[in-house]
């Protein structure tokens, strides 16, 4: 029952987060984005540090960070045009990057298995949860539209769908999920314009590895 009511807790302060009221000028003009920022980053990275004594529950907070991962990357909410200046829109990037791997920790953690390395490293196939299937279709949706999806945040995404991935197992992941995944990526990857410069392919050896670097995001998807 305590476990309930904390993250229960934990929940209700992520959704009493206006996140949709940050882009307006007022907003920032008041101190309210600075102060609820702030206080967001604060709340995912105690989430972080309760994974070790929540691990088997943490993972029920994933709908609610899907949902806030969506409202983060709103096209309205990071329009150049509606007011929001550099700072807000590069601290607004960060947290959702942040948001997108706490989501890839927790959906790890009823696996009972060490999270360690990159986010997707500990991930194993056949999780009884539905948790990845439900996060799944939001990710590749998120990266796959015209959202403000930069290459950082995208590549948050793309590690994200690499957990689900590993967590369905490829027997339930490829008929239902990997067309449209990959698809969602490489979209994404046009419209940031990653790996699209041929020339810059096509030189020395450091010049391929940062290339190789560059591409990281479909190279990781389908190596996984």
């Amino acid at each position: 029952r305590l476990v309930r009511q904390m993250l229960s807790s934990i929940e209700k302060k992520i959704e009493d987060i206006h996140v949709s009221n940050w882009g307006s000028v007022h907003s920032r003009q008041d101190g309210a984005f600075f102060f609820e920022a702030e206080r967001l980053e604060l709340i995912l990275r105690s989430v972080h540090g309760l994974r070790d004594i929540l691990g088997d529950y943490l993972h029920l907070l994933v709908p609610a960070l899907v949902k806030l991962t969506d409202s983060l990357i709103s096209p309205g909410l990071n329009d150049h045009g509606g007011g929001t200046n550099g700072y807000t829109r590069q601290k607004i990037s960060s947290l959702a990057v942040v948001t997108i791997q706490t989501m890839s920790v927790l959906l790890q953690t009823n696996d009972g298995g060490p999270i360690t390395g990159h986010v997707y490293s500990a991930a194993t196939p056949g999780s009884c949860s539905s948790l990845p299937a439900r996060s799944a279709q939001p990710l590749m949706r998120m990266l796959g539209t015209e959202s403000n999806v930069n290459k950082e945040v995208g590549h948050a995404i793309v590690e994200a769908l690499c957990v689900c991935a590993k967590q369905l197992g490829r027997g339930q992941w490829m008929p239902f999920y990997h067309t449209a995944a990959r698809q969602a990526i490489l979209s994404w990857q046009e419209r940031v314009r990653i790996g699209n410069d041929v020339t810059s392919q096509q030189t020395n050896d450091a010049d391929s590895e940062g290339s190789r670097r560059q591409l990281i995001g479909l190279r990781l998807y389908d190596e996984i």
